[in-house]
């Protein structure tokens, strides 16, 4: 179907059929985009489902490092409660997508890190701390990718 050019120019990574509002004041607090996820009917809406159940009501990281292939979003959930749970609601994705957790050091803020990734884009949900914290180990972590990319330049 055409994609209507005044509000998307590519389709959605997450595929038709998905809608990602953020909820919260971006202007005065960039830590308080709470998401909030709908899908309809669609014919692959198990995929949509799922992105839908994770991704509900976690906090929207509005930060990027842009690799030459691949879009990455990050998400943080504060505490660890649904870790378990949503990695286990992830796993139904393995066909599609390739699905990995890994625990976070004190230096990348601590916690867990889900991770949802296909050939396209990938998905981080970072659990444990909170968003701000994740956001500046985030920016620093992509300072120093950038200054090695600029030394490897020149």
């Amino acid at each position: 179907r055409d994609i209507v050019p005044r509000f998307a120019s590519i389709p959605s990574h997450f595929g038709r059929g998905l809608l990602l509002s953020l909820v919260g004041n971006e202007v005065t607090d960039t830590n308080n985009n709470l998401a909030v996820v709908n899908s309809v009917e669609v014919q692959n809406s198990v995929v949509q489902n799922i992105f839908e159940s994770v991704l509900n009501n976690s906090l929207y990281l509005d930060v990027s490092f842009s690799d030459t292939s691949k879009s990455v979003y990050y998400f943080v959930k504060p505490n660890m409660n649904k870790f378990s749970l949503d990695s286990d609601t992830v796993r139904r994705l393995a066909g599609e997508f390739s699905v990995a957790h890994k625990e976070l050091d004190d230096s990348e803020g601590g916690g867990q890190e889900l991770s949802i990734v296909n050939s396209k884009f990938e998905v981080r949900i970072l659990y444990g701390s909170p968003a701000d914290v994740h956001r500046d180990k985030l920016l620093k972590t992509f300072a120093a990718r950038a200054v090695t990319r600029a030394w490897a330049i020149e």
